[in-house]
């Protein structure tokens, strides 16, 4: 009964309490790619809420969260090639992944437009869930909301890791996931109905990463660049930028500091042209 009351109490409190990011004018949303890349300390007023592993479905629920009570001026969505992968499709159920998405997610979660189309460790989901809000009343359940991560080292030895955790299950490589694209395109909806703007982000990551990206995947990328710009969504894409040092990369696909300050710099700029 004790643990009952508890998670009556912190359900009605993460289902009434609003998101406060009030006044952010440029709010970043994606995965760990946007997350290293874009330091939001040299904006005037902005907000990097990424986050690890971050599928675009999730993205979607945290930004429709947001903006039930927020209007910031821009969203700048990261979108590159492992983002429309299938890899996405398993975030849900892989042992890996699933338990930390669950501790960040189960305030905002709407698993039910989902369980038809990608499998979802119910058991890890609810244990997450008695864990966070069982034993006491919580003030914030905002797990969701991440922040900028500066990396300091570099090291690009770990490109055959990155490319199969992406882009490969069982030797075999994922297929474009109809769900990523479906919730990016719902990301874009959401934005055109609130009445802000949007800006689609790629991250350089590094040659010997771009080069082993399966083509289905990079001819699948290239072409929704272009759909999305033919909607006026603008796209900075700087995936297959190898003007970046080896120095600027953590590893074969995140930005260190350095890198970020570069990027943000130039990510900026082409803000500000728009």
């Amino acid at each position: 009964m004790f643990m009952l009351v508890n998670m009556t109490i912190n359900y009605c409190i993460y289902s009434h309490r609003a998101v406060n990011i009030a006044g952010t004018e440029v709010l970043i949303l994606g995965d760990s790619h946007l997350m290293t890349a874009v330091d939001t300390r040299l904006f005037r007023n902005a907000k990097n809420i990424c986050q690890s592993a971050e599928p675009p479905v999730v993205s979607y629920w945290k930004l429709k969260k947001i903006l039930e009570t927020n209007k910031p001026n821009q969203i700048v969505f990261g979108f590159a090639p492992h983002t429309i992968s299938a890899c996405n499709d398993f975030r849900l159920s892989d042992p890996k992944w699933s338990k930390e998405l669950f501790r960040r997610i189960y305030s905002i979660q709407d698993f039910n437009a989902v369980k038809n189309h990608v499998l979802v460790d119910w058991i890890s989901y609810y244990q997450a869930l008695w864990k966070q809000t069982a034993f006491f009343p919580k003030k914030t359940h905002e797990n969701y909301i991440g922040k900028f991560s500066a990396k300091t080292s570099s090291t690009i030895s770990d490109w055959k890791h990155a490319i199969h955790s992406h882009y490969y299950s069982n030797e075999k490589v994922h297929p474009v996931s109809d769900l990523s694209i479906a919730y990016t395109d719902s990301i874009v909806e959401l934005c055109k109905l609130k009445e802000v703007s949007i800006v689609f982000a790629g991250s350089p990551v590094h040659k010997r990463y771009y080069d082993e990206v399966p083509k289905s995947i990079s001819v699948g990328y290239d072409r929704l660049t272009d759909l999305y710009e033919q909607q006026d969504v603008p796209v900075f894409n700087k995936t297959q930028d190898d003007s970046y040092a080896d120095s600027l990369f953590f590893d074969v696909h995140h930005l260190n500091q350095a890198g970020a300050k570069r990027y943000t710099a130039e990510l900026m700029e082409y803000l500000d042209k728009l």
